[in-house]
């Protein structure tokens, strides 16, 4: 199964992915690396299925960007 997402870094600030994983700390471990034009992300130890997790981190993530405008 696929446990990553890239988020490209011109929509994507650092900050928010960071604040957003801990706020996912106790659902899974986000692991975020730094790539050229993506932040790459990679979900592991997940209480449920990464898919799941993942598209709610991604809602998560947007609504908190959404909330500082």
């Amino acid at each position: 199964m696929n446990n990553s997402l890239n988020l490209n870094k011109l929509i994507y600030v650092y900050d928010d992915i960071v604040s957003a994983s801990n706020a996912f700390a106790e659902f899974c471990r986000i692991d975020v690396k730094d790539n050229n034009e993506y932040w790459l992300l990679n979900f592991t130890d997940c209480v449920t299925e990464e898919k799941t997790i993942i598209a709610e981190f991604e809602n998560y993530l947007i609504d908190l960007i959404g909330a500082k405008q």
